[in-house]
């Protein structure tokens, strides 16, 4: 029952055995060949049967379209019934350690590295059954997730995560719903310190699916990425996955936030359909409050009914008893370039750029005073002037900053 021959185009191992229709090959390197010897599949079939039934035997981690079982670093996906459908597609498995230093070098950015792996490239299909084991990293886990995208790879097909926080996360779930939410909606959503907190109860698997949009505001466009300051917000949309967890039929999200003080926050989720929820804070008073003493530090570059500050390619409105009557009427803004031609194309012809606005565009009140940070042009400036306005009437109060 054995048959010995020669080809010279295998690589496996020595020793190396690997799924085969008829029988299993057990190969060998002999000078410049291979011999290749084919035992009884019967035989190997019961080593397999012997794997599988071994690693149900482990800890269940989690129950998706695959079953997945830990002993030690072993982490073993079995299923039953399994074909080769449920192989086509490779294996996804991001695993994230409790501390970044622990990645390579290339995926400490990113927080977690990607083990995705071929599932009958190194597992089993018999009898209608896959077994296929990896080994985990030797470093502590904070998380892993796994799935499959479907044959098209545009969406997920099935993914499981399995957290090993989870004590942690009923004690965060709990002592963060003490509190009053920012936003009330699809989830409710909580700022504590530099994360953003989103919580659901009851909450399905379909509750974490679609995307989350994440836009964020601060008190400087400056501040946001270079790439973002166009757009005059930060873009920080995500999967669930990313920084969400299930467990207990709850839903806690953790969303780390940028170190600039934020003046607005909106979020919501969407699907395939649309969307399906979308609110906004509006967080400026807290963070005109925090900034103030920074931004009217030192001499005004003109004192009038506001004090106003130039701070790089920020013009920085202030008054420190103010009421609401005293932001009621509009604020008149000329910007004079150097070379005209910098204008938009529609300004051109009367020689500056109308930014007029309103205080909330750019600011708050709060505690008796005001403050507006307006954002200025990025072409070389030589003239502005700026006041308060009534349509139609002269002007509240006008001033001129010359540029130097």
């Amino acid at each position: 029952e054995f048959y010995i021959g020669f080809e010279r185009e295998r690589t496996f191992d020595d020793g190396e055995l690997r799924p085969f229709p008829e029988a299993a090959l057990y190969t060998r390197k002999i000078y410049n060949s291979t011999i290749l010897v084919v035992a009884r599949y019967a035989d190997i079939k019961r080593q397999w049967e012997r794997e599988y039934q071994a690693a149900k035997t482990g800890e269940l981690l989690a129950s998706s379209r695959f079953d997945l079982y830990r002993t030690g670093k072993a982490l073993t996906y079995v299923k039953e019934p399994c074909d080769y459908a449920d192989g086509e597609v490779r294996i996804l498995l991001d695993v994230t350690p409790q501390a970044a230093a622990d990645l390579p070098q290339s995926r400490q950015q990113q927080g977690y590295e990607d083990r995705g792996f071929g599932l009958f490239g190194q597992g089993h299909l018999f009898n209608g059954k896959c077994v296929t084991t990896v080994l985990l990293p030797d470093y502590p886990l904070a998380e892993f997730r796994t799935g499959q995208y479907t044959k098209s790879g545009l969406h997920i097909d099935w993914e499981a995560r399995v957290d090993f926080r989870l004590p942690e996360h009923r004690a965060e779930y709990a002592a963060v719903t003490a509190t009053e939410p920012l936003i009330r909606s699809g989830f409710n959503v909580y700022r504590r310190g530099k994360e953003l907190i989103y919580t659901k109860e009851p909450c399905a698997a379909a509750d974490a699916a679609g995307r989350f949009a994440l836009h964020l505001w601060t008190v400087r466009v400056a501040d946001l990425p270079a790439d973002r300051q166009q757009y005059g917000f930060d873009n920080r949309d995500f999967d669930f996955w990313r920084y969400g967890t299930r467990f207990d039929d709850k839903c806690l999200i953790q969303v780390p936030l940028p170190d600039y003080p934020l003046t607005g926050v909106e979020t919501g989720q969407s699907d395939a359909a649309g969307k399906i929820w979308r609110e906004r804070a509006d967080l400026r008073a807290d963070a005109f409050r925090t900034v103030y003493p920074e931004l009217t530090d030192g001499e005004p570059a003109l004192r009038d009914f506001f004090d106003i500050y130039r701070q790089g390619r920020s013009l920085i409105y202030a008054r420190e008893a103010c009421g609401e009557g005293d932001t009621a009427a509009r604020f008149g803004l000329h910007i004079w370039p150097e070379r005209v031609e910098d204008l938009p194309a529609a300004r051109r012809q009367y020689g500056f750029e109308n930014r007029d606005f309103a205080l909330e565009q750019f600011g708050a009140r709060f505690d008796g005073k005001c403050l507006a940070v307006v954002p200025l042009p990025g072409y070389s400036i030589k003239e502005i002037r700026t006041g308060q306005f009534i349509p139609g009437q002269e002007p509240l109060w006008e001033g001129m900053l010359t540029v130097e």
